[in-house]
Parts: C-alpha cells; sequence; structure tokens
C-alpha cells in the first residue's frame, strides 16, 4: 500500500502467451486507487485453442502473479506455410507432393513416404528434427511447418507396418518409446509381432497454477492410463495421440455469514456433468479450465453446510475462490412471565449425532451461539430448578432469536408464605412490647 497521490513504476512480464496475441498495458505508473488495464489483441494467425496466461506485475520489490484462461475460438481462419519435401529426390516422394502449402491452422496433415524402387524410407524429419521411420507420418499444423523424407538405397523387409504418435494440441508434446524421449510427432516402422512400451507424461505441469492432465489415448481404445505395451498386428498403419484436458488449480476461502473466516472439512465441488472433486487438507484442487462448478458439500460441526444454493463459479484460473457458507450466529432470548429478560439461565443447543452447544444468557436474557451450522435443533433450558424445551432453526445469513416464557406457580406460594411469616413475626414483636408498657404504667400508680 501506497502513499495517496504516490507514483511508482510498475512492470509487467507474461509467459505461455500463444502466438498471435498481442498484450497491451493501461497504466505503467502506480497510483494509490488505481487499476492498471491488461488486454490481449487475438491476431488472425492466433491458433485456437484453450491457454493457461501467467501475468506478473512488479512494484518496487513487490511481485505479485495470477494466472489466467484464454480461449481462442476460431472465428477466423488463420492458415500456415507447410513445407513437404524428399531427400534424395530420385530417392523417392511423398503422398502429398513435395512443394509448398497454405493449410489451415489446427488441421492434422498425414503424409505417406514413396520410395523409389530399390530405396526405402530411413526416417523424417519435422521442422528440423528426427521424426521417426514410420511409412506414414501425421503432423498438426499449429504455425509455419517442415516436413521431408529421407532415403536410403535398399529395400525393407516386408512385415513392417507404421506407427504414428501424433500431437492432439500446440503445446509441445512428447512420449517415451522403448525408453527413448521423442517429441510429436513422431513415426515408427515396427515389425508385425514386436511388442514396445510406450509411455505418455500423466501430468504435464505448465506453471504453478496450470498442468495438463492425461485422460485417455486418440486411436487406441485398448487402455485409458498413459502407459501402453504395444503390440504390432496386421493392421497396416496405426495414427495414436495422447488426450490431455487443461487444469487450473484453485483454492477456496470459506466464511460464515458475517464474512469471518471458516475451515470446513470434507469439501467437495462437482462440476454440471455430475463429477466430482474432493479438496486437498490445504482447501485447493485442480479443476478442468472452462468448465462450471459448484460445492456440494462442505462438513462443519458435522453438519453439511454448503446449501443448494451455492453459487455456481467456472474454473478460470483465478487464485483463491471465496464461497460464503451456511454458518452464522444463532441467538436464544429467556424471558419471564411479566417479559423481562433472565439472565444466568443455562441453554444447551443440542444439533444431533453427539454435537451440543452450551451457553448462559447474558445481562440481556440473550444465549449467543458464534458460528453455528444451517441446521434443526433442540434447546434445553434450565434456570433455578426449572427446565424447558424449544425447537428451532438456525439459518444462515439470519440471526434466530427464540422466546422461553417462563411461569412460577411454586415460587409464588413460596413468596407469599414468606411475607405472612414476615409480618406475623413483626407483629408478634410490636404487641410484646405493648403489654411490657402497660405494666410499667400500672406499677408506677401502685406506689405513688
Amino acid at each position: 500500500m501506497f502513499p495517496k497521490g504516490s507514483s511508482h513504476p510498475v512492470s509487467f512480464s507474461t509467459s505461455n502467451l500463444p502466438a498471435g496475441v498481442l498484450r497491451n498495458v493501461s497504466i505503467v505508473q502506480y497510483e494509490s486507487g488505481a487499476i492498471s488495464l491488461v488486454t490481449f489483441n487475438i491476431t488472425s494467425s492466433a491458433i485456437p485453442g484453450v491457454y493457461p496466461i501467467d501475468i506478473r506485475a512488479t512494484v518496487d520489490q513487490t511481485t505479485k502473479s495470477k494466472t489466467f484462461i484464454l480461449t481462442v475460438q476460431s472465428s477466423l481462419l488463420v492458415t500456415y506455410n507447410l513445407s513437404v519435401s524428399a531427400s534424395p529426390s530420385h530417392g523417392g516422394t511423398t503422398s502429398l507432393i513435395p512443394g509448398r502449402y497454405t493449410v489451415p491452422g489446427g488441421q492434422n496433415v498425414s503424409v505417406t513416404a514413396v520410395p523409389a524402387q530399390g530405396w526405402s524410407l530411413d526416417h523424417w524429419t519435422v521442422n528440423g528434427r528426427y521424426g521417426g521411420n514410420g511409412t506414414s507420418i501425421s503432423l498438426l499444423v499449429t504455425a509455419n511447418s517442415s516436413l521431408q523424407a529421407v532415403f536410403v538405397r535398399g529395400a525393407r523387409a516386408p512385415g513392417f507396418h507404421s506407427v504414428i504418435f501424433s500431437s492432439s494440441s500446440s503445446l509441445n508434446e512428447s512420449i517415451i518409446v522403448d525408453g527413448v524421449n521423442y517429441s510429436l510427432p513422431v513415426s515408427f516402422s515396427w515389425q508385425e509381432g514386436s511388442q514396445h512400451e510406450v509411455e505418455a507424461g500423466p501430468i504435464i505441469n505448465d506453471g504453478s497454477q496450470t498442468r495438463r492432465l492425461f485422460i485417455g489415448w486418440a486411436g487406441y481404445p485398448f487402455s485409458s492410463g498413459p502407459d501402453i505395451d504395444f503390440v504390432v498386428f496386421s493392421s497396416p498403419s496405426y495414427d495414436l495421440s495422447p488426450s490431455y484436458v487443461v487444469q487450473s488449480k484453485t483454492s477456496f476461502s470459506f466464511t460464515d455469514c458475517k464474512g469471518s473466516a471458516i475451515s470446513p472439512t470434507d469439501v467437495v465441488v462437482q462440476d454440471s456433468a455430475g463429477n466430482t472433486m474432493s479438496l486437498n487438507s490445504s482447501s485447493s484442487a485442480w479443476l478442468d479450465a472452462g468448465v462450471t462448478y459448484q460445492v456440494v458439500q462442505a462438513e462443519w460441526m458435522g453438519v453439511n453446510v454448503a446449501g443448494t444454493s451455492s453459487g455456481l463459479f467456472v474454473a478460470d484460473g483465478l487464485a483463491v475462490h471465496q464461497q460464503q457458507l451456511g454458518v452464522c450466529d444463532a441467538y436464544i432470548r429467556i424471558t419471564d412471565v411479566f417479559g423481562y429478560p433472565v439472565a444466568g439461565a443455562s441453554v444447551v443447543m443440542d444439533l444431533g449425532d453427539v454435537v451440543q452447544l452450551a451457553s448462559d444468557t447474558n445481562s440481556s436474557g440473550v444465549a449467543v451461539f458464534s458460528q453455528v451450522p444451517e441446521s434443526p435443533y433442540t434447546a434445553y433450558l434450565s434456570y433455578l430448578g426449572f427446565s424447558a424445551w424449544i425447537t428451532g432453526s438456525s439459518l444462515a445469513q439470519r440471526e434466530t432469536n427464540a422466546t422461553i416464557v417462563f411461569s412460577y406457580p411454586l415460587m409464588y406460594a413460596v413468596g407469599a408464605f414468606l411475607v405472612v411469616l414476615t409480618t406475623m413475626t413483626v407483629w408478634r414483636r410490636h404487641r410484646g412490647k405493648g403489654r411490657r408498657a402497660q405494666r410499667l404504667f400500672e406499677d408506677y400508680h401502685a406506689r405513688y
């Protein structure tokens, strides 16, 4: 916090910004109460997709960061240049005739090597790197790219099949095949009957607040896990790609109806499809970016205080999601038959499931119970040997007042008896004093 009117330089940095997206900052000098607006301009070259964007702002020695989810939709047609070649040119060609092509962004292009007589494919190069030796390869075009088939003399032995591993997004992805790491796409020529170990990363961390979670293999329905033992059968070719979902780390802050912080247990959130996720001990969870969620369970004193009206929210990369729960103060007021407050009465609130809260009434005759879960209750009252019970409900965001009226028939009788006893005692004392005075008067006259 800076003094009002003071000005301090602020610097912004952005990471994971995709190509074709430009950033603009409206304010570079900070003043107390000012807001700096960061805008993103999406150009025609931006590839449709979901991108986690990290923004850092530094003022003097203080740095704060936040992750946002940027969704680029395919409302604009984006194209890229794809260069296809064969080397040497007399060693063979490709199914997509060597040349320069304009390809829509996000399109998957499959190319097959066609060796000349006496030649065979040695390997592919994709954007200058090794792309495997399979007969065919698939390339997801998300930028200007190059693809080259490299041929060698000599025919390939029969019984080999092409196995393609392609990328499913514009983000960098890789797999491990038989212990060696390969960037995607990559293609292999494997002999029929051979077995190979293929591993995809189960989780790819893109930053402290975003990650990609493996959800299955496209083109290979036989395994839902990231690791597969791949056996080559008689199929002429295979085309597989690991599929991921972008997730953002969402932390939760819970409050009662007055805004005071509370820490519930067993918190569960649910998405629109009915899938549930439990929060960890630090009240955070990895949630699918762009998906709508709702807190459906939050335990407080053994009661679910999430409520049916718990608000919906979208996992959008915000560092903390604030949620108000059905927890509030409850009040029970005790008066006598004349409406006067009864102080010092004992009140026990029973919420069921062996949850009991105790409080004594104050000088206003009110027993206060702090941060009570929204739940029906039974309250047991006792005062000077008298007891009673009432039922009620502590409603979130509403102070619940209960009134109990005591009657005192026995106390009236005791009180009347004490009044009569006191009156008789005073009368007897006065009567005794009168008799003594009369005797003294009679003795005086007898002597004189």
